[in-house]
């Protein structure tokens, strides 16, 4: 079964997506975080399922509001949250065991993608099944999965 790992703050830009996608890829398991240290979370935790594709959103906040929530390393205070897609995306590429998962950034922002992901603007969102499914079937051709 395929699972797509959606990177969303807004549970909106999630819903529209999962829909798309869903409709793409019947019988798809779509998860969904919603800040950048859910993602660094994940990115560590060696036990949960990985995606087929992973969807980043650009705009991310560091994390939910609470009282026990974990302060933002320096790093990410500085640069902001504009960019907090690209730094999870950089963060995988440097992780040995889950650098080859396929990425798609999904933002209303106009940015460089960078290399090896493939660059969606979200006015455009309803071809992201397509967009999806070419870049999955590159990554199963070019032997990176």
């Amino acid at each position: 079964m395929m699972r797509i790992l959606i990177v969303e703050d807004k549970y909106q830009d999630y819903e529209s997506a999962r829909r798309v996608l869903e409709k793409e890829f019947g019988g798809v398991t779509v998860d969904r975080l919603a800040t950048e240290l859910q993602f660094r979370q994940w990115l560590r935790d060696e036990a949960v399922p990985l995606p087929d594709l992973i969807i980043l959103d650009n705009g991310l906040p560091w994390t939910e509001p609470s009282r026990a929530m974990e302060p933002e390393p320096e790093e990410v205070a500085k640069a902001g949250r504009l960019d907090a897609g690209l730094r999870c995306y950089e963060l995988l590429r440097a992780h040995p065991g889950r650098s080859h998962i396929p990425v798609i950034i999904l933002t209303i922002l106009s940015i460089e993608r960078p290399a090896g992901a493939e660059y969606l603007h979200k006015v455009h969102r309803q071809t992201l099944g397509k967009v999806a499914r070419d870049l999955l079937g590159r990554s199963a051709v070019g032997g990176s999965r």
